[in-house]
């Protein structure tokens, strides 16, 4: 229902600027919105339920608009498309040196 709500609203949702500042060549800015704060914590709550350490995923279904996938990610974190990029270079290579060694035998 709260899901519903924010997706039926016509008028746009306030962000307030609760910080801003240069960081190694990058402009941050923190913005504040308390349903955004309170959608943050509930989703951080399910990464530490879930024993997340990089990212956690998670389906849900809204009766409007079909499925959805929500996924948490820490900041410094790697996507789930980055690590599988790098699980498949990795594969990649193991494949080469295992040809090689059968090659040679």
């Amino acid at each position: 229902m709260y899901i519903k709500n924010i997706f039926k609203r016509k008028k746009h949702i306030k962000m307030f600027l609760k910080e801003m500042h240069f960081k190694d060549n990058t402009l941050e800015m923190r913005m504040e919105n308390p349903e955004f704060v309170a959608l943050t914590d509930g989703l951080v709550k399910m990464f530490k339920k879930a024993g997340g350490i990089n990212y956690v995923s998670v389906s849900t279904y809204h009766p409007d608009l079909g499925m959805f996938e929500v996924t948490i990610q820490r900041q410094f974190g790697k996507t789930p498309s980055q690590l599988n990029i790098e699980l498949k270079e990795k594969i990649s290579e193991l494949e080469k040196q295992l040809s090689i060694k059968t090659d040679a035998i």
